[in-house]
């Protein structure tokens, strides 16, 4: 059996043995360079991967359950579609690693460096990512429910249209990320960075955001069958959402009946709950504001 090289078919070491787990094991015990190693479709369940040099691998569509990388050097690696479920990846580094729809569900990510790294499309349900570097990383569409990310260093990370409900965010930092149309339903955000942070369309339903930086006020109500909040960003316009429909105070203002087919101006049930929650809202926010200008 043989290792080869993915961009040129080189050998890079070969043995007769019954399988590639076998074939891999011993290329590692003899200090074999790994580097451009063609590992793709490969079943390596449970081997032991510690530090070892996996720069440029290719394990795309590789079986990598509970595989042991810790402090493994996986820089540039592409990984699309593996399967990494319940692995340890602590302190390893993937950056600029092309991660696309890989299933990371589970996995150990503390300490790890994924700058620059593509996240597209993953499974990161309920991994550990405490204290990871994910800068400048692209987790578009991505799954992360539950996930714990306490520490976590995610400035200027695109996670436009991310699945983070119920997601630990205690003190990250999300300085200039793009969290437009993600759901952080019941995520937890105490003490995070959010400064300059883009949360467009954003859903903060249930989110915890006590001591927030970039933040200058956030409350939730439970006044409406939909969830409703304000939301004041520092340098920007506050926002006020009741349901699905998020809109400016002066847009709020200009045109409050703006859905006659859902919520006609009647005098109905859902008519009056709706304006009667708009009304408490913008006065909580005013007597806040007010507040602030007597400081």
């Amino acid at each position: 059996m043989k290792i080869v090289r993915w961009d040129n078919r080189k050998v890079i070491y070969e043995l007769e043995c019954n399988s590639y787990i076998e074939l891999l094991k011993s290329a590692i015990e003899n200090d074999v360079s790994l580097y451009k190693a063609d590992l793709k479709n490969i079943d390596l369940t449970n081997v032991n991967l510690n530090n070892v040099d996996l720069r440029y691998v290719n394990l795309t569509h590789t079986n990598l359950t509970n595989v042991n990388l810790i402090n493994t050097n996986l820089t540039n690696a592409n990984l699309r579609h593996a399967n990494l479920t319940n692995a340890n990846l602590f302190g390893a580094t993937l950056t600029h690693a092309n991660l696309t729809h890989a299933d990371l569900t589970n996995v150990d990510l503390r300490y790890v460096n994924l700058t620059h790294s593509n996240l597209t499309n993953v499974n990161l349900i309920y991994a550990n990512l405490t204290h990871a570097n994910l800068t400048n990383v692209n987790l578009i569409n991505s799954y992360l429910r539950y996930t714990n990310l306490t520490n976590a260093n995610l400035t200027n990370a695109n996670l436009t249209n991310t699945d983070l409900f119920g997601a630990n965010l205690t003190r990250a930092d999300l300085t200039r990320a793009d969290l437009t149309r993600a759901d952080l339903i019941c995520a937890d955000l105490i003490d995070s960075n959010l400064t300059n942070t883009d949360l467009t369309i954003a859903d903060l339903n249930y989110a915890t955001l006590t001591n927030v930086k970039g933040i200058d006020y956030f409350k939730y109500y439970k006044l409406y069958k939909y969830g409703s909040y304000v939301l004041k960003q520092t340098g920007k316009e506050p926002i006020i959402k009741i349901g699905c429909l998020e809109r400016t105070i002066k847009e709020w203002e200009e045109n409050f009946w703006n859905n006659d087919n859902e919520f006609p101006s009647d005098n109905g049930e859902d008519s009056i709950s709706r304006l009667k929650c708009y009304k408490i809202i913008i006065n909580d926010y005013k007597e806040f504001k007010n507040s602030q200008e007597k400081q």
